[in-house]
């Protein structure tokens, strides 16, 4: 099977072996090295992809809050603009009426809730 090895002494080799035993451990300790700083790289790379994905979310959350401000801000500004055209009514009507009722507790939850919602009430 293993014919075109020749056969020699194990003495006879092993000087040979023992003499290329430095480099092998060189080229371990290199091989070593060499993954060690792949691994800090890829370790610096994930850290670096963790702090602009922060980052990121960070800024979306701040956008989302913004866009929520600013729904809640034209509710409010809507709800006193309906406030005001019922109290434009209610000077029309008779103020015992039940109509005249409905519009002032419609008055009063829409001044309300405007006044809870607005961001720039607060």
């Amino acid at each position: 099977m293993f014919s075109c090895l020749k056969r020699q002494r194990l003495e006879d080799c092993l000087g040979g072996f023992i003499a290329h035993l430095p480099a092998a451990a060189a080229a371990i300790k290199a091989m070593r090295e060499e993954y060690r700083l792949a691994e800090q790289e890829r370790a610096e790379q994930r850290r670096r992809w963790e702090v602009k994905a922060a980052r990121e979310h960070g800024r979306r959350r701040r956008e989302q809050k913004l866009v929520e401000s600013a729904a809640q801000w034209r509710l409010a500004r809507d709800l006193r603009d309906y406030a005001d055209d019922i109290a434009a009514t209610l000077e029309a009507l008779k103020p015992a009426t039940v109509a005249a009722m409905n519009l002032r507790e419609q008055l009063s939850l829409a001044r309300g809730h405007a006044a809870r919602i607005d961001p720039g009430s607060v």
